[in-house]
């Protein structure tokens, strides 16, 4: 009997997401990175119309590119701004994670599709998801992370996770937690336990 699986990965800004989802990756999940999914549609010219008309002229670059940090200025102010961005880039996301979904599950062959998306529980994914892996790291640790990879500030990370769920929330609805505080061979042991689990 095949055997198909899909795991939902979640966690803060900083985690570690997306490198657990690589691992996942490795050991032989499809991976859908729903930040890279609406990061390519913020470059699709009717998307972007719909964001100058939503928020105005000031999200545009003066050759008609959007400008994604007077975007991100413009969004994360209070929830009905987010509530307007989320109903442009949500829909077409949701669409495509379940595609995947269905292909894997229509498929005559076992296999795992791993959906790496900050926003999954925040979206209602998590009820497409068999598995919900959380991936945590101390917030200083996660501040150091994205100050070298974004140059965000704490004070913007704490920005954009107030109109998230909590990470302590998060971590509770999860069926497993994956510490990636350390080192990535123990983020990597970690995940393989999981993957052996998930297959008993």
């Amino acid at each position: 009997m095949k055997k198909t699986i899909v795991i939902g990965i979640t966690g803060g800004i900083g985690s570690g997401k997306s490198a657990v989802a690589q691992m996942f990756e490795r050991l032989g999940a499809q991976v859908f990175d729903a930040d890279r999914f609406c990061h390519d549609l913020l470059e699709r010219p009717a998307v972007v119309r719909r964001l100058k008309t939503a928020f105005g002229e000031g999200v545009i670059k003066p050759g008609g590119k959007l400008n994604r940090k007077a975007l991100a200025d413009a969004v994360f102010v209070d929830g009905e701004s987010l509530a307007v961005l989320t109903a442009i880039l949500h829909p077409p996301a949701t669409k495509e994670i379940e595609r995947a979904v269905s292909r894997l599950r229509r498929g005559r062959e076992a296999g795992v599709l791993a959906v790496d998306a900050a926003l999954l529980m925040e979206s209602g994914l998590d009820g497409l998801c068999d598995a919900l892996v959380f991936v945590c790291a101390p917030f200083p640790v996660r501040a150091s992370r994205v100050k070298r990879e974004r140059d965000w500030s704490r004070k913007e990370i704490a920005r954009r996770e107030k109109f998230q769920l909590s990470v302590k929330e998060k971590k509770q609805k999860a069926d497993n937690v994956i510490d990636n505080t350390h080192t990535r061979r123990q983020t990597s042991t970690q995940v393989r336990q999981i993957w052996r689990a998930l297959f008993d």
